[in-house]
C-alpha cells in the first residue's frame, strides 16, 4: 500500500494527541472562568455585607442624631447630615446587592448550570436547594461534569480515539 496504513495511523496518533490538547485546554479555560467568576462572586458578597454593616451604622448614627436634637444637645444639621448619610449608606446597599446578584447570575452562567439556580459561595449560610451550598472544589466538580464546552471536548476526544481503533483495524 506504499505506506498508507501507516499514514493513516500516524495521522491518527495526531488527532489523538491534538484532541487531547483541545480537552485540556478546553478544561482548564473554562476551570480558570469558574475560579474568577466564584472570586468574583465573594468578592461581591463581602462588599455587600460591609454596605449593610454601614447602613445599619448610619441608622444607628441617625437614631443619636434625633434623640440628642430632641434633648437640645445637637443642631437640627447634625440630624439633616445623619439623615443624609444613612440616604447614601441606603443606595450604596443597594449598588451592592445589584453587583452581588450580577456575579451571582455570571457564575451560574459560566458553569452551565440551571440559570435559576441560586448560588451562594461557601462563607454564607445555605438559603437555596441543593446546589446552593459548595466550596470551590464542589463548583470545579459540577462544572468539569456539566459544562457544555468541556463535554464536547470529550466528545472529541473520544471520536478521536475511535478514529485511531478504526486506523488499527484497517491494519489488520
Amino acid at each position: 500500500d506504499f505506506g498508507g496504513r501507516a499514514a493513516n495511523r500516524k495521522s491518527a496518533n495526531s488527532l489523538l494527541i491534538a484532541a487531547l490538547a483541545l480537552h485540556d485546554a478546553e478544561t482548564r479555560k473554562e476551570l480558570a472562568e469558574v475560579i474568577q467568576a466564584y472570586f468574583d462572586a465573594v468578592t461581591a458578597q463581602a462588599f455587600l455585607r460591609s454596605r449593610e454593616e454601614h447602613e445599619t451604622i448610619s441608622g444607628h448614627t441617625l437614631q443619636t442624631a434625633r434623640r440628642r436634637e430632641a434633648r437640645g444637645a445637637a443642631a437640627r444639621g447634625d440630624t439633616l447630615q445623619a439623615a443624609t448619610a444613612l440616604s447614601k449608606a441606603t443606595l450604596e446597599k443597594r449598588r451592592a446587592q445589584g453587583e452581588y446578584r450580577k456575579a451571582e447570575a455570571a457564575l451560574v452562567s459560566v458553569m452551565g448550570i440551571p440559570l435559576r439556580t441560586r448560588v451562594i459561595p461557601a462563607e454564607e449560610p445555605a438559603q437555596g436547594g441543593p446546589l446552593a451550598r459548595k466550596s470551590l472544589e464542589e463548583w470545579l466538580r459540577i462544572t468539569a461534569e456539566s459544562h457544555p464546552s468541556i463535554l464536547a471536548a470529550r466528545a472529541e476526544l473520544e471520536a478521536a480515539m475511535n478514529r485511531i481503533t478504526a486506523a488499527r483495524s484497517e491494519g489488520l
